[in-house]
């Protein structure tokens, strides 16, 4: 029970710490649209797309 317990809450703090990381970075890319949440796949992919537009403005 213990070995249980002690597993489950590794689990919820590693889960913390991914939707918090998840929400420092779609705090950091410019979204449409502030009032509705991302969804973690909707994030990396404007991270992604924003990347490659900030990558680009450096070569031009």
């Amino acid at each position: 029970y213990r070995q249980r317990h002690a597993a489950n809450q590794r689990e919820r703090r590693r889960m913390r710490t991914i939707n918090e990381a998840f929400e420092g970075l779609r705090e950091k890319i410019p979204a449409v649209c502030h009032n509705k949440k991302l969804s973690k796949v909707d994030t990396l992919r404007m991270a992604i797309r924003y990347i490659q537009h900030l990558a680009q403005v450096i070569r031009s």
